[in-house]
């Protein structure tokens, strides 16, 4: 797989920001924005395997930063018809850089309590690492199941709530050109949903290039199907569920339906 990177010293390119802005109104860019969790990587990979386009990356994030985008990696990449995959919020910095450039991003969301389970597994998997919301040590695995869980709601369930309404407020004020996807429906038909986000980027492909490229990937990602649906209704505590739903309370103009909060 190639990755093109931006590091620092390699992306100095201002002079060139005006003709990039041109080029990227010829090029590709697709952009899946989505939850940690959410079978971005699967969909990043499909998305490759069905137009050819080159893996980017457009932001500095990763290493404990949040994956703001990054306007040097942007120019870097304007050459390229590409797909990117990145944990980007919906905020104003990055909503500027995607217009400026002509991108519109896939925004992948997942079931908040579901999400929560994929944490705990994911956990249990040996990735202890930092990370934009939290940090984490082996020491948080020996202390009981429903404390971890504790720990992943009260620690991880925020960011994915900040996530989600950026982009709902992005989407509400049509403040940008974006396509949303929810994990539930990319698993119930990979097809469909990949389809329906090819003809949003004007791509065209057959359903049977499309199914052939779902495959390759799926080949990749042998945890992709372990994600049942509904998964976090009977792991999470009925305390731990009301936690979940009392911090979207404080956002009562948003609806979260397609996470999971009715």
């Amino acid at each position: 797989m190639k990755v093109l990177h931006a590091a620092s010293g390699m992306c100095v390119v201002r002079p060139l920001r005006g003709l990039a802005r041109a080029v990227t109104r010829r090029r590709r860019s697709i952009l899946v924005a989505g939850m940690m969790k959410s079978g971005s990587t699967f969909l990043t990979k499909a998305l490759r395997e069905a137009t050819g386009y080159v893996h980017v990356s457009l932001s500095a994030g990763g290493g404990g930063r949040d994956f703001d985008l990054s306007e040097a990696c942007i120019l870097r990449a304007a050459p390229f018809h590409s797909v990117t995959q990145d944990h980007t919020k919906g905020v104003p910095g990055n909503i500027s850089l995607l217009n400026q450039y002509n991108i519109r991003p896939i925004v992948l969301v997942r079931n908040l309590y579901d999400v929560m389970v994929s944490w705990f597994d994911h956990l249990h998997r040996g990735n202890i690492t930092s990370g934009p919301h939290s940090h984490w040590t082996r020491a948080h695995l020996e202390v009981p199941e429903e404390r971890q869980f504790d720990m992943i709601v009260d620690l991880v369930a925020p960011w994915y709530i900040h996530f989600y309404t950026s982009w709902y407020d992005t989407s509400q004020a049509d403040a940008c050109d974006l396509i949303w996807v929810t994990y539930e429906e990319l698993i119930a038909d990979s097809v469909k949903t990949i389809r329906r986000i090819l003809e949003f980027h004007a791509i065209q492909k057959t359903d049977a290039e499309i199914a052939a490229a779902v495959d390759r990937a799926k080949g990749e990602f042998i945890h992709f199907n372990v994600g049942v649906k509904g998964r976090g209704i009977g792991r999470l505590t009925e305390a731990q569920k009301q936690r979940i739903i009392r911090l979207t309370s404080y956002y009562p103009q948003t609806d979260f339906a397609m996470v999971g909060i009715d």
